[in-house]
């Protein structure tokens, strides 16, 4: 405070000079007016004198003088901002230091007020912000010209509203320092009247009533969800859902704005049931569960669904064709039932049917097979399988390579060892879990072999001069599945050369190679050493060439042995049919001269030693259409000098 003199009289007398007026503040109250106020300075300051009046002034308005806050100043423009000047006056020409308020620019108007939604007691509103520079911290909503709400989005449900009473609405924009828009404002229109059905069909209901004055359009509602707009006053429902049904329709006007709706109560027309279920049945049970299905139902509007009534009375509704009843006790009979439903809540006839749970579900197959003996005799071994009740065993099952079964059996083990295999032999073995109920599994398979079963036994091949051979290897994995992308090594001797030397096996587990006879005039028939080499883990099961071949043979002394050939066409396919002209060669007889191929491509024949004295090593030839084959020699051991075999094998990883 300053002091100043004051020389109205002789008498010279110092005063206190008046503070100015404190935290003023100015917002706009709309687009053209402001209101300032202010803390008068006795208010604050013991030693100011008491104000007799304030003036308002700044460039752009009319100087205002009033006696005490607040100040309405009047005549603003929208898009410019004001510096305002408020100054305490005290008597005695006594003037206050000017206090400075800032009036920014109007926010513009929220866009697009619209009353979405109106009951007797509530109205949504919903709007867009303004198009200002303007930052807006809220928006700030009146009914009937008085204060609702202050909120920061752009919509807003104002409750509490009198019944049948018309209302209108404003939204202005507020800025954080409380200045406020020109409001944006909603007067919902008038709704609809004398709404009444007209006509109904077992699937339609028609509906009329009287339009509303300024409208564009009417809002249709089924069961409370908005299906249309049209501009007719008139409307067609059909196939409604539910035994009654609501009906609602509100008046819409240019800008968006609805009516409080007129609505309806309907009975559904639709008095006609769906046809009772066809083909109601057992699916599958277990020993406490059934699962029922049945066959889809009719109904002159569509069926919605079904109605299951299960055995403790529990009803349940779905939609599709199938139920599982759980908790139930084996042996015992239960009544099941099914009904179809429509939408308007029609019940068919009931299908039902008697049912008694028993297991119906296999177990799972056993895993990890493998081979944890071949030492001795042949012992594979698995995992248990697992059943919904209980694995009471496991079924298996020794077969052949072309699947002729060698032996089956049953053991409650999850082992199983195999006796009396042949040798040089590969089969594929299979298991099958079973439970109580004599449900089996899918089977788990994989090759084995007996033991020393570990060489693939090439077959050698007779040949004349510039005869072309076709060689296929047949590999399969561990389990007896063909195995695609083996590595397989080819090697000849005799001075032949193989077309490959390397290949992989295909999708099939096949491996193809060939190779020609030179044109020298040479018998290769007893000078061949072939060999095919699988890599890896996957064997080798056969090996074949396309002509004459025939199985190695190694006899005791004197003993009569089988010997086999087995014909090919050009395309490596059996050839059924074909004659076979036998002969025997150092000492060896054949039982018969000629035979015919079976439709493996396959014939057999005996071969026998004729002379007791002597250890003969010799072999067969057969002669197949005017070309001579020759099998591997044959070596009949000596009783006393055993001799050490060689036969053209090929070993196996």
């Amino acid at each position: 405070m300053t002091q100043f003199s004051n020389s109205l009289s002789e008498t010279s007398a110092t005063t206190w000079q008046i503070c100015s007026p404190g935290n003023l503040q100015g917002r706009r109250t709309n687009p053209t007016t402001a209101l300032l106020t202010w803390d008068e300075p006795y208010s604050t300051c013991h030693l100011c004198p008491d104000a007799v009046g304030y003036e308002v002034s700044g460039d752009g308005i009319d100087t205002v003088t009033v006696s005490r806050p607040p100040c309405e100043i009047t005549g603003l423009k929208a898009d410019v901002e004001y510096s305002l000047s408020v100054y305490a006056m005290a008597a005695g020409n006594n003037r206050s230091q000017p206090s400075e308020a800032h009036i920014g620019i109007s926010p513009g108007k929220p866009g697009n007020l619209r009353v979405r939604r109106i009951t007797g007691t509530s109205a949504s509103l919903s709007w867009t912000a303004p198009p200002t520079t303007v930052p807006i911290s809220a928006y700030v909503i009146y009914c009937d010209e008085e204060f609702v709400a202050s909120v920061r989005g752009l919509d807003y449900l104002v409750t509490g509203l009198m019944n049948a009473t018309s209302h209108t609405f404003q939204v202005r924009a507020m800025t954080t320092s409380g200045s406020l828009s020109e409001a944006a404002t909603a007067t919902p229109p008038n709704p609809p009247t004398n709404l009444e059905v007209v006509a109904t069909t077992p699937s339609s209901v028609t509906f009329t009533w009287d339009g509303a004055n300024g409208v564009t359009g009417y809002e249709i509602s089924v069961n409370d969800t908005v299906v249309d707009t049209i501009v007719q006053t008139s409307f067609v429902v059909r196939n409604p859902a539910g035994a009654y049904f609501s009906f609602s329709v509100r008046a819409r006007d240019a800008a968006g704005n609805v009516s409080q709706a007129e609505a309806q109560s309907t009975p559904n027309p639709d008095r006609e049931p769906p046809a009772r279920p066809p083909g109601l049945r057992l699916l599958s049970s277990t020993y406490t569960s059934v699962t029922l299905g049945w066959d889809v139902s009719t109904d002159n509007v569509g069926v919605t669904g079904y109605r299951f009534f299960s055995p403790d009375g529990t009803q349940t509704d779905i939609q599709t064709t199938s139920y599982t009843v759980t908790g139930l006790q084996p042996g015992v009979v239960y009544y099941c039932a099914v009904r179809a439903y429509d939408a308007a809540g029609n019940l068919s006839d009931v299908s039902s049917l008697d049912v008694s749970p028993g297991d119906r579900q296999a177990p799972t197959i056993p895993t990890n097979l493998r081979v944890i003996d071949d030492v001795t005799w042949l012992t594979v071994a698995w995992d248990p399988s697992e059943d919904n009740i209980g694995v009471k065993g496991y079924a298996v099952r020794v077969s052949t390579l072309s699947d002729d079964e060698v032996l089956s059996d049953t053991t409650d083990q999850t082992r199983y060892t195999m006796k009396d295999l042949l040798k040089n032999m590969g089969y594929i073995f299979s298991v099958r879990a079973f439970d109580v109920t004599g449900n089996l599994s899918e089977p788990a398979r994989r090759l084995v072999t007996n033991p020393f079963f570990l060489r693939l036994i090439s077959t050698q091949v007779g040949l004349n001069p510039n005869d072309r051979v076709g060689l296929t290897l047949n590999v399969q994995d561990e389990y007896g599945f063909p195995a695609s992308g083996a590595d397989v090594e080819w090697q000849i001797g005799g001075g032949l050369t193989l077309d490959e030397t390397s290949g992989k096996t295909d999708a099939s587990g096949y491996c193809l190679n060939s190779f020609t006879a030179p044109a020298d005039g040479l018998d290769y028939a007893n000078q061949i050493r072939l060999e095919a080499k699988c890599v890896g883990k996957s064997r080798a099961i056969w090996f074949r060439a396309s002509g004459v071949s025939a199985s190695p043979l190694n006899p005791s002394f004197s003993s009569s042995v089988r010997v086999t050939v087995w014909v090919f066409d050009a395309a490596g396919k059996p050839l059924e049919g074909a004659v076979v002209k036998w002969s025997g060669a150092r000492g060896i007889g054949v039982q018969y001269t000629e035979s015919i191929t079976d439709s493996t491509g396959a014939a057999g024949n005996a071969a026998f030693n004729n002379n007791a004295n002597i250890a003969p090593m010799g072999k067969v030839s057969a002669k197949v259409e005017g070309r001579t084959y020759y099998s591997q020699t044959i070596k009949w051991r000596e009783k006393t000098h055993p001799i050490e075999i060689s036969q053209w094998e090929a070993p196996v990883n």
